[in-house]
This record gives structure tokens, sequence and C-alpha cells, in this order.
């Protein structure tokens, strides 16, 4: 056997074998996938039901306390009380310049060097576990979401917010890569991934 055919027969069974690591790791997002929208679901219906529990309260504190409020923020008409236009605030902003509706580039970036990809995914301390980066399709994708809720209260109001985010990052490689010997280290605030090439392969080669 001549050594070109022993070199294209190695590199059709290191195709396959990556091959069947990207089929394997598509089945382990997909699991993922399917977790957090559980995740997602159960959140949100433990939301939705302590929302309800915090309105029917405010609902019973706002009777309750009714009678006891000035009326200097408020005028009558035919149909009642109302609050007085300069009470009534409308200064929300518009879509266009809501941070809500922008998307935020979290700042990860991708560098390649002869030897492989080296990819700084930006991930606080405090989201630390809530951030990834996997190697699927020729691509990293850094991945992750982020959660926050609170509420503040006075005598006579209360304000409360539920944020869920999530994200995702892809960069595409230029060469083939070994993902099973990527490694990954923690600097500052950003994971640092480095994806080795996989030297003599070529995916446009024809088999």
């Amino acid at each position: 056997m001549s050594e070109v055919v022993r070199n294209r027969q190695n590199q059709r069974s290191q195709l396959r074998q990556i091959q069947q690591e990207q089929a394997e790791r598509k089945r382990e997002l997909a699991a993922q996938q399917r977790e957090e929208m559980q995740n997602l679901k159960s959140f949100y219906a433990d939301q939705s039901k302590q929302m309800e529990n915090e309105n029917a309260a405010a609902i019973v504190s706002i009777n309750d306390e009714a009678d006891q409020v000035s009326d200097a923020n408020y005028t009558y008409s035919k149909s009642g009380k109302i609050a007085k236009p300069e009470v009534i605030q409308q200064n929300y902003e518009t879509q266009e310049t809501d941070e809500f509706y922008k998307i935020q580039d979290r700042g990860s970036q991708m560098s390649e060097g002869s030897d492989g990809y080296t990819i700084e995914a930006y991930s606080p301390e405090y989201e630390k576990d809530q951030v990834r980066v996997t190697v699927q399709n020729n691509k990293a994708v850094v991945s992750g979401n982020r959660k926050f809720q609170d509420s503040i209260q006075d005598e006579a109001k209360k304000t409360s917010t539920n944020n869920y985010q999530t994200f995702r990052e892809e960069f595409q490689f230029g060469s083939p890569v070994a993902s099973d010997s990527m490694t990954q280290e923690r600097t500052g605030d950003y994971i640092r991934v480095f994806v080795p090439k996989l030297a003599g392969m070529n995916f446009s080669e024809d088999e």
C-alpha cells in the first residue's frame, strides 16, 4: 500500500471520528436545550403564580388604604376620582432607544494562531456557572443565560421585576479542529478556550 493511500485512509478515519463526535455533541446539545426549556417554563410558571399572589395582596392593600390617601394628587370628574394629568407619567422610551430591545455584545473574541484558535468569552465571577463554550459543526459557540429578580416596597407602592435573558455567540473556524483536545482556563473575567487545529485535514477533500 502506497503512502498516499495510507494517508487518505487515515484522513477518512479521522473525519469519521470527527463526524461521530459532532453527532454526539448534537445529541448532548439537544438534551441541554430541552432541559433549559423545561427550566424556563418552570421559572415563568413560578413567577406567574408569585405575581398573581402579589397582585391580589396589592389590591387588598389599596382598597384598605384608599380612604387614607391624600387628595393632593387627585381631582374629580363626573366619572369619579382620577389622578391629575401632571401626576400621570408617560415618558417611556421608544422601542428604538430602549436597551431591553437591543442586542448587546458581551465582548467575546476569537483569534487564530498557527496551531489553533483561542476564544475568550466574557464571564464574570458571579456568572461563571451560566456561561458555556462548546465546539460543534466546525464552529465555537458561547452560550448561557442571565436572570434577575428583585422588588422594592414603600408605604404606597411595591415594584418588582423579573428578567431572564439568554445569549449565544458563534465563531466559525477556517480550518478543521480537534475539539476533543481543547483546553479551558479562567483569566480574570474571561474564560479562555484553546482549540487546536487538526493537522493534515481538509473537509472539502473528495473521498
